[in-house]
């Protein structure tokens, strides 16, 4: 990750946002090292629960239950529900990073936006494929303002800001996105439209079609485009540029 895309990992303007040095460890070592069969079993108890009933209403009694633990075991890996909420949730944003993956080697512009419509299409192919994760997500756009919402917009923002960063930084070069905008802007722009896109409704999501991924990832991409497209020069631009070269001539 290069220091430009680096610094953005916090520098973004969401509110409250603090170095990733100074958040909490969540999840808590203990928990990192607990069986992986245990430790997958609590994550999935609780992803079934924070899925179904929103972060308010879920119950740690019935996650325990469900886990096979004792409160004094879930009380040892976890200090409250918050806790195990922004466990549950990170591995979430991990999951969903894992899925959409690389880009492909893309050198035209074409080439650009069709990659970002496609790695769209398969963000929503893969929570197709997981309901269970894009409930969950449901659940963290319903959370109220504070602490918590803080920290996994946090944790948002560290996966995806070396991610969208770098896509960006590819367009520019490519001549597929303004530079006349600082870079930390054009994210903001990008994440305020996934952020809307999710509030309208995470659950139709679950009810798309093969036409209805496509459209929207079409219309996804196609909004950001328009506000990421450079200007066409004008005939001014055109020439202040032609003086700012360097004369080849000679006497």
């Amino acid at each position: 990750m290069g220091p430009r895309v680096a610094q953005l990992t916090w520098q973004l303007d969401w509110p409250s946002c603090v170095p990733p040095e100074e958040t909490s460890p969540v999840p808590s070592p203990r928990f990192e090292r607990l069986d992986p069969v245990k430790r997958d079993a609590i994550l999935e108890a609780a992803r079934q629960e924070f899925a179904a009933h929103g972060f308010e209403r879920a119950s740690c009694n019935r996650i325990i239950a469900q886990a096979g633990l004792s409160k004094g075991s879930f009380y040892y890996y976890f200090h409250s529900k918050d806790d195990l909420y922004l466990t549950v949730a990170k591995d979430a944003i991990s999951r969903f990073s894992l899925a959409i993956g690389d880009p492909a080697r893309i050198a035209s512009v074409d080439e650009f936006w069709a990659e970002c419509a496609r790695l769209y299409r398969r963000l929503l192919e893969f929570g197709q494929k997981n309901p269970l994760l894009v409930g969950l997500f449901e659940s963290m756009v319903e959370l109220r303002p504070g602490e918590m919402t803080e920290e996994l917009m946090q944790q948002l923002v560290v996966k995806d800001a070396e991610w969208y960063g770098a896509m960006i930084l590819r367009g520019q070069a490519l001549g597929a996105v303004r530079t006349d905008l600082p870079l930390d802007v054009l994210m903001a722009f990008l994440y305020a439209l996934f952020q809307a896109k999710s509030r309208l409704g995470v659950r139709r999501w679950l009810e798309y079609g093969p036409e209805e991924i496509e459209s929207n990832a079409d219309m996804m991409i196609d909004v950001f485009r328009r506000i990421a497209t450079p200007a066409p020069q004008t005939d001014d631009d055109l020439a202040a540029s032609a003086l700012e070269r360097p004369s080849s001539h000679t006497d």
